[in-house]
């Protein structure tokens, strides 16, 4: 799983670079489900982690 979250970063990061207004977003979603996005609230340069796994259960 690390190796796919690695090379979904490195294939946005492509799209940063060429942008460079956004940073890179990782959202866990669930076990073994992530989100890879550019975002507006990710400084430039940057890569932030989120966890939005539902942990009531």
């Amino acid at each position: 799983m690390d190796d796919s979250i690695n090379l979904a970063v490195d294939r946005i990061m492509e799209v940063a670079l060429q942008h460079r207004r956004h940073g890179i977003l990782v959202t866990r979603l669930g076990n073994g489900r992530f989100r890879v996005e550019l975002s507006e609230t990710v400084p430039y340069g940057y890569t932030e982690q989120r966890d939005k796994r539902d942990m009531s259960s």
